[in-house]
């Protein structure tokens, strides 16, 4: 795979968690998905909670850019329009929801470390 096997993995498994549900997240199935070998997965992921923690992380980078850009500097209140613009921006991925469906459908082992 490309430079950007870690992309495409976490792109995979918020597909996935979109299409069928938290639930049906294994590591198999985001292989398939990713159309790559488990072997393959494994080298960038050693754990079905190390990928979920991959997407949360992401899923975060992703909005705290988004709040960055909505931000006007010098403005009272800038930050909190920012996070609340990007918080309800309709154009924001629909796979922000992947990671809290995946936590949730994983036992408390994610939610008790902070992650969801």
């Amino acid at each position: 795979m490309s430079i950007n096997a870690r992309d495409s993995i976490l792109a995979a498994a918020a597909q996935l968690i979109s299409r069928e549900g938290a639930r049906r997240l294994t590591l198999d199935a985001v292989a398939a998905e990713a159309h790559l070998s488990k072997g393959g997965l494994l080298y960038h992921f050693s754990s079905k909670d190390d990928l979920i923690r991959g997407l949360v992380d992401t899923l975060v980078a992703q909005f705290d850019a988004e709040v960055e850009t909505c931000t006007v500097p010098g403005k009272p209140g800038a930050w909190t329009r920012a996070y609340l613009d990007a918080a309800i921006n309709t154009s924001a991925p629909a796979s922000e929801t992947h990671a809290s469906k995946a936590s949730g459908g994983n036992g408390p082992a994610l939610t008790s470390t902070g992650i969801a």
